[in-house]
């Protein structure tokens, strides 16, 4: 899966819209491998289905990536305001999905815990607030790229984890 991951770095350096938009693409997709690769190397114990691997990492992540980067290739404009607020929000997302995952990681190191269900720190918040960074950071990614199109992709992430991804 992380191989797979890291071919997604290269769908998005070919797009031709301004240096701004552009970098901001390139840097959400570095930001969200980088970030699923941490998750799977060091935060996640439990191994990985061959499904999650074909679908997510073979196929939906880089139909995604590659609309986010077609979609700021579109975009005639620089980043300006909105691109920035997109790039804002990514980041929180981003944030909203790595920070409960390292604070339950760090409560499951203590052997006290093992077979606990964690319901601390944001995770007290939502069962799922992982999920909500993780959709959180695509709605800013769209917002980056200024293809209000590009929404399909939060939109069928949002669908696909509350559907499929909530009853793991």
């Amino acid at each position: 899966k992380t191989v797979l991951l890291q071919c997604n770095l290269p769908l998005c350096c070919f797009i031709f819209g301004p240096f701004t938009v552009r970098s901001a693409v390139v840097l959400c997709t570095a930001l969200f491998v980088a970030r699923v690769v941490l998750q799977m190397a060091v935060f996640w114990s439990r191994s990985i289905p061959w499904k999650e691997v074909v679908f997510e990492a073979g196929g939906i992540i880089p139909l995604s990536i590659a609309s986010l980067a077609y979609g700021a290739a579109q975009n005639p404009y620089d980043l300006g305001w909105t691109g920035m607020c997109g790039l804002l929000i990514f980041l929180w997302g981003t944030w909203l999905n790595l920070w409960p995952e390292y604070q339950r990681h760090r409560w499951k190191l203590d052997p006290r815990n093992k077979g606990k269900l964690y319901q601390d720190g944001l995770f007290a918040v939502a069962r799922h607030i992982n999920y909500t960074g993780e959709l959180v950071s695509f709605i800013g990614f769209s917002g980056v790229t200024g293809a209000v199109w590009t929404l399909w992709v939060p939109l069928a992430m949002g669908i696909g984890l509350a559907t499929f991804s909530t009853w793991e």
